[in-house]
């Protein structure tokens, strides 16, 4: 763990993850690794988004797009707004198929991690995705 984090504080997201994916291989019901891993994924992810226009505004022009529903999530993230970035993944996902709808239920689940269990956020979110998943 103190090697994960001195890679953190370096920036170095992926050396990071490689190690929780390590600590995750022996203890696969950790939920505080679980947890990390999901927190040091997301910054991971979030650190390689295009920012050279915004992410948002190009998921705002192209709606069907999954891949930049995706940063723009990550990036809704990023600046505070959890509901609203899973508002925008939960739109989409029944209106997609095949990999596209299993990006975005991964994503979502990724994301879901982050949440306690009990945040009014996360219980809509879980509920709308299953009904737009069953």
């Amino acid at each position: 763990l103190e090697q994960a984090e001195e890679l953190l504080e370096e920036g170095n997201f992926d050396g990071a993850l490689e190690l929780y994916d390590a600590m995750l291989q022996s203890e696969p019901a950790n939920q505080g690794l679980k947890r990390a891993h999901a927190n040091v994924s997301f910054f991971a992810r979030a650190a390689k988004i295009d920012r050279s226009a915004d992410p948002i505004a190009k998921a705002d022009a192209a709606p069907k797009d999954v891949a930049l529903a995706l940063d723009a999530a990550d990036v809704t993230m990023l600046v505070d707004d959890p509901a609203k970035a899973l508002d925008r993944l939960l739109k989409l996902l029944p209106q997609v198929f095949g990999d596209d709808r299993e990006a975005i239920k991964s994503r979502l689940l990724e994301l879901l991690v982050l949440f306690d269990t009990a945040d009014p956020v996360a219980l809509d979110a879980r509920r709308r995705m299953a009904s737009a998943l069953y």
